[in-house]
């Protein structure tokens, strides 16, 4: 999924729609938000073509960082903007995803969705990750419905599969 999918899909929803700031590059996050408190990132900078998304959303001074793969986010842009904006780090322990896919974006905007709601992540499950993967696709049509679009992304990358990242570190 590319970051104008990404963009318009998160536009599709209004409550998610009101909450979200945006689809961006590690390298171009903002500075600060104001009446945003969710963003889609990408691992890669604006410079490459994209390598996988994670979701970032605020409250109450404290960032929730959610990545299908329960990677933890490492020093760098990503890390630097939470500490900007949160006093707090949390991030799921489970892996939902599985390594040959790319539904990256789409587990982002299954985090988000829920986020904004206050849900929990359920059904998903970290011992089913075939599961997951068929869930995630039913949930992304049933819930976003291209109808709208929001603000237009910062960059257009998309996502790799788990194994093709690692294949190239």
């Amino acid at each position: 999924m590319n970051s104008q999918s990404l963009c318009n899909l998160a536009g599709c929803d209004s409550i998610l729609r009101s909450k979200f700031g945006g689809v961006y590059a590690s390298d171009e996050l903002p500075r600060t938000f104001i009446g945003y408190s969710c963003f889609t990132v990408n691992l890669d900078s604006r410079a490459k073509p994209g390598s996988h998304w994670v979701a970032l959303a605020f409250r109450n001074n404290t960032c929730f960082y959610f990545c299908s793969f329960a990677s933890v986010p490492k020093k760098g842009k990503i890390l630097n903007f939470i500490k900007q904006n949160s006093q707090k780090l949390m991030w799921n322990k489970c892996r939902y995803q599985s390594a040959t896919s790319f539904t990256c974006g789409q587990f982002c905007l299954h985090f988000l969705y829920k986020f904004v709601r206050k849900q929990t992540l359920s059904p998903l499950d970290s011992n089913n990750i075939a599961f997951n993967e068929k869930f995630i696709q039913r949930f992304v049509a049933k819930n976003f419905r291209l109808q709208k679009c929001c603000l237009t992304p910062h960059s257009n990358q998309i996502c790799h599969t788990y194994k093709y990242r690692h294949k190239r570190a």
